[in-house]
């Protein structure tokens, strides 16, 4: 008899990482995959995850393996070796030739058109299918502006050497749709490893001032796919235009929430609901225990400001020195002991309220654990 069901559509999503953050990725490509398997087109799709890896130990590869199985839809790991070869020596960036492997994807990952990167710091909420299915409007890549409007221009543009004369310029690479093909076709590799080169010694965001600079139109995608609001330091927050910008960044229901910088589970111990999401499915994974630590005083501070009723100026200048408040700054030293006390219970003013969408949303997803199966997680909802 004829089978004449038709092929799954295949959707490629591609990480890039050394070992140094294999319990981010390996996080991240659980939450990727319980996403795709609640999601409706786990019967029609089958999920491609590529991982670029550096460094990796045949245990790591194991584990990796291990996270990657589903029993209600199709997955398919495949983990490409690469080894750091110093293309970019006396570069101010120290990890210039890894964050920008992004470049030769086209030559990597030879017989595929069209990837979604994730960074590996991420958590994914949603079926990434929707992202897959984007029009990219004929450009070769897709990504989400780092701010909201141009008014935040003004201050974002301290952070760069460039000038931004859009917030569509901008850009955040955690969350990236990219048409191989184009790149082929377009010599994108080549034209951005050219000005990588030239610029190495001064860039400290390389690969998006590279892609920022060199191909400033770009296919916009909706912000819910790179959400950076976990807590309220990320650029659509500092560099905000106005108040209402930042009510309107946390209003966003995100499905990918890129945990950046510093202010990640595994470094910091604050209680916010993606933070125990991540926890939760560590746990779940059976991963090695990590110690974050509480945040330093400065960033309590910071934190503390940006949820309470303070100028948007205010806030901005505590991040850098909480001395120019000294009021607020000194208001904050009985709640930082508090803190200190019982850092995983302590909720800071504004972050738990926003951040209302991820556990609660999330009731059948099913995660593996080494030696008990699989773990309802919903079981697990409070830490």
């Amino acid at each position: 008899m004829i089978n004449t069901q038709p092929l799954p559509v295949d959707i490629h999503v591609v990480y890039a990482c050394d070992r140094g953050y294999l319990q981010y990725l390996a996080v991240s490509i659980r939450s990727l995959i319980d996403a795709f398997e609640t999601g409706s087109h786990r019967n029609t799709h089958c999920l491609n995850v590529h991982v670029v890896i550096v460094g990796f130990a045949d245990d790591d590869r194991a584990l990796l393996k291990r996270i990657a199985q589903s029993e209600t839809a199709q997955v398919k790991l495949t983990l490409v070796d690469y080894e750091l070869t110093n293309r970019y020596p006396d570069a101010l960036y120290p990890h210039i030739e890894l964050v920008t492997l992004k470049y030769r994807f086209p030559e990597l990952l030879t017989n595929i058109d069209r990837v979604i990167w994730i960074d590996a710091d991420t958590l994914v909420l949603s079926d990434i299918t929707e992202l897959w299915d984007c029009d990219l409007d004929g450009h070769w890549i897709g990504t989400t502006n780092c701010v909201l409007t141009d008014a935040s221009l003004k201050i974002y543009q301290i952070t760069s050497r460039g000038f931004f004369w859009s917030a569509e310029n901008t850009i955040n690479a955690g969350v990236m749709v990219l048409d191989l093909m184009q790149m082929r076709t377009l010599n994108v590799q080549r034209v951005l490893e050219a000005w990588t080169y030239k610029f190495r010694k001064v860039l400290s965001l390389p690969e998006q001032e590279a892609i920022a600079f060199n191909y400033p139109v770009r296919k916009i995608l909706d912000h819910k796919w790179n959400w950076r609001g976990a807590l309220r330091e990320s650029e659509p927050y500092w560099a905000a235009g106005s108040a209402q910008e930042r009510k309107d960044y946390s209003a966003i229901r995100p499905a990918i929430v890129h945990l950046q910088a510093d202010f990640r589970p595994h470094n910091m111990i604050i209680n916010t609901e993606f933070f125990s999401l991540w926890n939760r499915i560590h746990q779940a994974l059976d991963l090695p225990s990590t110690q974050p630590k509480p945040v330093p005083f400065m960033v309590f501070v910071y934190l503390m400001a940006c949820g309470s009723n303070v100028s948007l100026r205010k806030a901005r200048w505590f991040f850098v020195m909480a001395v120019l408040n000294f009021p607020l700054a000194l208001w904050c030293l009985l709640p930082y002991l508090r803190y200190r006390r019982d850092p995983e219970r302590f909720n800071f003013p504004g972050i738990s309220d926003h951040q209302r969408t991820t556990a609660e949303a999330i009731t059948e997803r099913r995660t593996p654990c080494a030696e008990k199966g699989f773990v309802d997680l919903a079981s697990k909802r409070r830490i």
